[in-house]
């Protein structure tokens, strides 16, 4: 789903309650500093010609900028990751200064919904720029679920059944089920002064809330009441665990506690490229069932509007000038997995499809008895790349799992035909597949990365490739294209009027307009030529794609 919004249109009365009663919100511009003051001070002077240019001139304008609209911003400009938190702590500094309060019934309202909120056991933990949401169920103990984006940060020994050695405050801790009670780990988690803990269910376990337990006396352990704890079901771990070690590999944290992190951490670090990973925020949002109601929802309005996962996006390949080319339109796969902040090296999948496995030792190290030619060198390259891939000849899962063991840090599977819209990969039956970020692209787009690789033969340097996470996602607007292909009306007047209504929906994707045009073409029996320039065109696609 694009939003939590479009989970259930019901929830649209509760929210109505409260902006009715709202009054309107405005701004005391008196209190926000000039604009070209107020992007030198945050860091970002040097790049004040191109925000001119884009259309910003006033410090009003920069108040609707959340958190997404930073890291898109933070790719497209280049600027570092602790610019990124001081503008955006900047920003709700100013939102408080400036932002006129609400009335008092609105603000009622609203704590109603808070309160009840904080009453809600289950819900979707959502982390910034990652392609699925996951399950929770909050422990029986502890403190109500923080209201914020907080820090994920992997426990340092990965049970906490010992003290932690990193530093945690203010962060949610991840570890794993097992080895000591659910309190032990959450009194670990608090002298560490983190605001939540979260626990990794294991395989086979019950998915339940944690609970506190009972002393031998028979009266309740004392835990921790600042402490927020939750838990997630087994197959959020692989996900979560990428993400939640990275930070401590980038921060080299990770070398001086080895003693106390355990092997499978060690492990999970060297086998993919971490390093492509920025630490990541997560966010508890929880929802309310009830019986007659089709799906689960948020309360607070902010919660309804915040995007649940990474839908789409776009694949750009850096060019010499260090500028960013077209962008390739990808669809993100539905399983889990963060979308990479680092420019990563790109090498094809060999063989094409990536459906045979990993080569082994002998192949690897000794370069015999290699199933297929190129297999060695391709398994030198693969580890922290983007793996770029065809579709077909094997499942989605296969493919992952095929990347993933190689150390990919990221696959990119390319269509190898016209015809199929982009839809979210997904898998039929469990398990999901590793935790790799999968996306996949048109044949064209396919082609597009193909000439990179191509045009770099000659170096010994691989072309590199940046994935940007698109706010808002657009899968659903190739949801409602798939919807239309073999429905076109059979009236040529009434079909035309359907194409130019959908063209107008997608004026800013030349590849949703060159398959919207393509399966209209179909319609009729026309075909659309390699660079005829007809039809099927769109401006800014190259008409002699091949992949």
């Amino acid at each position: 789903m694009r939003r939590f919004a479009a989970w259930a249109l019901i929830v649209a009365k509760a929210a109505i309650v409260v902006v009715a009663k709202k009054e309107a919100i405005e701004i005391d511009e008196t209190a926000l500093p000039p604009f070209e003051a107020f992007i030198a001070d945050v860091g970002l002077g040097e790049h004040l010609p191109r925000l001119q240019r884009r259309g910003y001139d006033r410090t009003r304008q920069l108040l609707k900028w959340g958190r997404s609209e930073v890291q898109l911003l933070r790719t497209e400009l280049n600027f570092s990751q602790e610019v990124g938190a001081t503008l955006l702590e900047r920003l709700d500094d100013l939102k408080a200064r400036a932002t006129k309060r609400q009335s008092g019934a609105a603000s009622d309202e609203l704590a109603a919904l808070r309160e009840e909120r904080d009453a809600l056991t289950y819900g979707r933990l959502v982390v910034n720029r990652s392609m699925a949401s996951f399950d929770y169920k909050r422990a029986w103990f502890g403190a109500a679920l923080p209201h914020a984006h907080l820090g994920l940060l992997r426990a340092v020994p990965t049970d906490a059944c010992r003290p932690l050695a990193a530093s945690y405050e203010g962060k949610i801790v991840l570890a794993d089920r097992g080895g000591c009670d659910f309190v032990t780990k959450a009194w670990h988690a608090h002298a560490k002064k983190a605001r939540a803990l979260i626990v990794v269910n294991k395989e086979g376990q019950l998915f339940e809330r944690p609970a506190s337990g009972h002393a031998t006396d028979a009266t309740v352990a004392p835990t921790p009441d600042t402490l927020a704890v939750a838990m997630v079901d087994a197959a959020a771990g692989p996900a979560l665990a990428a993400v939640a070690t990275a930070p401590l590999v980038n921060n080299k944290n990770l070398l001086e506690t080895l003693s106390r992190a355990d092997r499978r951490m060690i492990r999970d670090a060297a086998r993919r490229n971490l390093e492509a990973t920025d630490a990541v925020d997560a966010r508890f949002v929880p929802l309310r069932c009830r019986a007659g109601e089709p799906e689960c929802k948020p309360l607070l309005p902010d919660e309804l509007e915040l995007p649940a996962n990474v839908d789409s996006g776009y694949v750009f390949v850096a060019q010499e000038d260090d500028n960013n080319s077209s962008p390739v339109e990808f669809v993100a796969a539905s399983w889990g997995g963060v979308v990479p902040t680092a420019l990563l090296p790109l090498v094809r999948a060999v063989p094409g499809d990536l459906c045979a496995p990993p080569p082994n030792w002998v192949c690897r190290w000794l370069g015999f008895f290699c199933s297929v030619s190129g297999a060695a060198e391709f398994a030198s390259a693969a580890p922290g790349a983007a793996i770029l891939a065809a579709r077909g000849n094997c499942d989605f899962r296969s493919k992952a799992s095929h990347a993933a063991a190689l150390g990919g840090a990221a696959l990119i599977i390319a269509q190898t035909n016209d015809d199929e819209p982009l839809l979210r990969m997904g898998v039929r039956t469990p398990p999901l597949p590793p935790a790799i970020p999968a996306v996949l692209i048109d044949r064209c787009g396919g082609a597009v990365l193909m000439r990179a690789l191509d045009a770099s033969s000659s170096s010994s340097a691989a072309p590199r490739v940046r994935l940007t996470a698109a706010n808002p996602g657009f899968a659903h607007q190739w949801l409602e294209l798939e919807s239309i292909g073999g429905k076109w009306a059979e009236d040529d007047a009434a079909a035309q009027l359907q194409l130019q209504r959908h063209e107008a929906k997608n004026l800013d994707s030349p590849t949703r307009l060159e398959w919207l045009r393509r399966s209209f073409a179909n319609r009729t029996g026309t075909t659309c030529q390699e660079g005829d320039g007809g039809v099927c065109a769109a401006e800014g696609r190259p008409q002699d794609a091949s992949f």
